[in-house]
């Protein structure tokens, strides 16, 4: 418990089998990511460092001078409880993504229901939709790969305990 938090991470060519893939350059088959893995003793603090990292891609964006938007995003098949994508606004992007009027919120359309979809943060129907192309995915995962793997450490009690996870990418070369 005493070496946690813990992060790593990888940067290296990934390849998808995509039957076909996407919008040319932008959503090729093979491209260059950047991973990062972070481990923590509990939800509260896997949430903090969650919000630390997600604070940590919007600064790099914005050093590199993109506008940026923090979707809420589902976590689909990977899993775990809170999900964000990192957009960048694109005639030829591929997603569609909300922000409401009224407030701070930004989804994309798999967490909106409906041909007018509702902001779930303040009930308002007034909401810009964008063409935007994910640069960045953040996904808190809690237990479920820790879980399985049977990848615990020991507490401060002595009991072992699962590893709470989050995952983190960066599209490079997207």
């Amino acid at each position: 418990y005493k070496n946690l938090p813990v992060t790593y991470y990888q940067i290296g060519e990934k390849f998808r089998n995509e039957a076909r893939p996407r919008g040319g350059l932008l959503r090729c088959r093979e491209f260059v990511m950047k991973d990062l893995y972070t481990f923590d003793r509990n939800e509260r603090e896997a949430q903090e460092t969650y919000d630390l990292v997600c604070e940590a891609y919007t600064s790099l964006f914005s050093r590199l001078g993109l506008k940026t938007y923090q979707a809420q995003a589902s976590s689909g098949a990977i899993g775990g409880s809170r999900s964000h994508e990192f957009h960048i606004e694109c005639t030829s992007g591929q997603d569609s993504i909300y922000s409401c009027n009224a407030c701070d919120f930004v989804g994309n359309q798999e967490v909106l229901s409906g041909e007018r979809p509702i902001c779930p943060k303040c009930s308002a129907s007034a909401m810009t939709r964008r063409k935007g192309l994910e640069i960045g995915h953040a996904f808190l995962l809690g237990s479920k790969y820790s879980s399985v793997l049977n990848a615990k450490f020991k507490s401060r009690d002595g009991t072992q305990t699962a590893l709470e996870m989050g995952c983190f990418g960066i599209g490079v070369s997207r």
